[in-house]
């Protein structure tokens, strides 16, 4: 299935908050029990600041959570590029494109 974003949409995929040994946290062991950052995996044709492989940093509560978690504990969210807080960038001003 291939999912893309409308207007101003953009598509994320954030994991888990695991513990320093690996075990994942449910979701009613805190208000939210996705990472607030990200992976851009699509944006819609009016997304003027992000892009595909973007890491960003947004409201997990703010997002619309598509599915059941992936294999890899993955879950993919649909949120509006104005709920985007900041982008992760290197020292010398490039965003980041790397795995979480």
């Amino acid at each position: 299935m291939t999912i893309k974003p409308a207007q101003n949409y953009v598509l994320v995929e954030v994991k888990p908050l695991q513990t320093k040994n690996g075990i994942v946290l449910p979701k009613n062991a805190k208000a939210s029990a996705f990472q607030p950052y990200g992976t851009v995996k699509a944006v819609g044709p009016g997304c003027n600041l992000a892009h595909v492989d973007d890491k960003i940093m947004f409201r997990p509560e703010e997002a619309i959570w598509l599915a059941q978690p992936q294999e890899d504990k993955t879950m993919t969210g649909l949120l509006c590029e104005s709920s985007v807080l900041a982008f992760v960038e290197d020292d010398d001003g490039t965003r980041i494109h790397i795995v979480q």
